[in-house]
């Protein structure tokens, strides 16, 4: 963890969020680490405080809600996650503006190449096709570009 994550116990007491969904290992729920990127439209600029986050999960899914700080979003992003069939899929992407990328919580400069490293506590919550719903917590390394 670096000087600039957020404690994962603290991102998990945000569980009222989301208190009917079972926690669960990172690795049960995903085939791979989730993708976190800054998404402004000027490289190496953090100044549009937007950031995409992109999941990609071992069952298909109806949706994929995600924390980040306080900061509460969907990955529902039509151009960025993947198919759907029959309204599930299992890759999911979504940005979220404001980010705090400069005042919140993962404090980079408005010039940040991806150096020094900064990682940050993120809390998804998926929705399966039955409805049953599991969260998962895990850190998450910011990459200084997005697509």
């Amino acid at each position: 963890m670096t000087r600039h994550a957020i404690p994962l116990a603290a991102l998990l007491a945000v569980g009222a969020l989301c208190p009917a969904a079972g926690s669960a290992a990172p690795k049960s729920i995903l085939t791979r680490d989730p993708y976190l990127g800054v998404s402004c439209p000027l490289a190496n600029s953090t100044a549009c405080d937007r950031v995409g986050l992109a999941v990609w999960l071992r069952q298909p899914a109806r949706s994929v809600e995600a924390t980040i700080g306080a900061r509460h979003f969907s990955l529902n992003d039509p151009n960025w996650s993947g198919p759907a069939h029959k309204g599930l899929r299992r890759m999911f992407a979504g940005f979220l503006q404001p980010a705090g990328l400069r005042r919140g919580p993962l404090h980079v400069p408005i010039k940040w190449t991806g150096s020094p490293p900064v990682a940050t506590s993120v809390r998804l919550v998926v929705t399966y096709a039955d409805g049953t719903r599991r969260a998962v917590g895990t850190s998450v390394g910011l990459s200084a570009g997005w697509g």
